[in-house]
């Protein structure tokens, strides 16, 4: 409970100092369009195109993948080694 509450009081002052950019208007955003590297079919990542179009094994929409993951305003992100540090589990664990 303890690390629970330490999460929630830097995810606090994260947002509490840079704030989430809700107030922002649109048109001073800063439009950044990012091309894709390639697209993969969501079901099986193995395959990939150098054009968008249709999966040939699943029939599903290939999907883009990047360069850098896209970030939203308001969202944080913090290293491994300072999860690790924190005690983050991402996973249950059996007992």
């Amino acid at each position: 409970m303890k690390k629970v509450a330490i999460l929630f009081l830097i995810a606090a002052a994260f947002v509490g100092a840079t704030g989430t950019g809700a107030g922002m208007p649109n048109r001073l955003r800063p439009a950044t369009e990012r091309k894709p590297l390639y697209w993969v079919d969501p079901m099986h990542p193995w395959y990939k195109s150098d054009k968008p179009g249709i999966a040939p094994d699943c029939g599903m929409k290939l999907v883009p993948v990047y360069t850098a993951p896209e970030e939203k305003p308001g969202t944080l992100q913090i290293p491994p080694e300072k999860q690790q540090l924190m005690g983050v589990c991402t996973r249950r664990r059996r007992i």
